[in-house]
């Protein structure tokens, strides 16, 4: 005889008793906790590149994708990273998924002696040509940095502003980065000269308040990029990193005057 087809209330009485028995026969004095929520954490985390997912070689990787990595890659190597670290920079702050992927193969690929070019193309990132013959010769002849720019120059879409919004650098904290390198000029590094910067730089209120935020921190004896860390909304990833890397007022100055005009044809 064949059975009856349930009803809708039939099958869901007997999914709840499921629910029920199941719940029941777990240990009762599990108990459940809210944790606060952290937004001075994005929203939205970049994929890490030391996972290797595969790439979708049949996705196009945008041109002005392909030139925020050409630039933040030369930036990352003036700032004195070693090539390896500075693919990991690029990549991190890359605003495409899929070529964050394929960055992090490049990555690996240079990491066991393959040469720049050779390790993108292995990728199998769908990028233009010019990238990875751009690569090669900057790498055979010495001169990464130029050839970088040079591929930069034949993206018509690409500007310094554009660039910095693809990083996640806000403008507020470019302004905030060119008046501190204004003022450090005479001035050693201090909150009063933090404070001061904010004044000359302007932003709205939340900015405001992480840089006196970073202001109590110098007070309280952290160093200058662990408190910068702390927001990540306004100091993106090579913010902080090329920071980290001076040591003198003087190259603190020079580099925070490459980060507010980072992009820029005159940087």
């Amino acid at each position: 005889m064949k059975p009856e087809p349930w009803s809708a209330s039939a099958a869901a009485s007997a999914i709840l008793a499921m629910i029920v028995n199941r719940r029941q026969a777990l240990d009762s004095s599990v108990e459940f906790t809210a944790t606060a929520i952290d937004f001075r954490e994005p929203p939205w985390p970049r994929l890490p590149v030391a996972r290797l997912l595969p790439v979708p070689w049949f996705l196009p990787i945008d041109r002005f994708d392909q030139a925020v990595f050409a630039e933040a890659f030369r930036q990352a190597l003036v700032a004195g990273f070693a090539t390896p670290r500075a693919i990991e920079l690029a990549a991190e702050v890359n605003p495409c998924p899929c070529f964050r992927r394929a960055l992090g193969h490049m990555h690996a690929g240079v990491r066991e002696g393959r040469r720049l070019g050779e390790s993108l193309t292995r990728s199998r990132a769908w990028v233009s040509r010019a990238l990875p013959d751009a690569l090669e010769v900057g790498e055979e002849f010495g001169c990464l940095t130029e050839a970088m720019s040079a591929f930069v120059r034949q993206v018509r879409t690409f500007t310094g502003r554009r660039f910095r919004k693809a990083i996640g650098r806000r403008p507020e904290a470019a302004r905030f980065a060119a008046a501190l390198a204004t003022l450090l000029r005479d001035h050693r590094l201090n909150p009063k000269v933090i404070r001061a910067a904010v004044l000359l730089s302007g932003g709205g209120r939340r900015f405001v308040a992480s840089t006196h935020g970073v202001a109590r921190a110098l007070e309280d004896g952290d160093p200058f990029v662990t408190a910068l860390e702390r927001y990540p909304r306004n100091f993106d990833r090579l913010f902080c990193a090329f920071l980290e890397r001076a040591e003198s007022r003087d190259e603190v100055r020079e580099c925070l005057r490459r980060l507010a005009y980072a992009g820029d044809p005159a940087d």
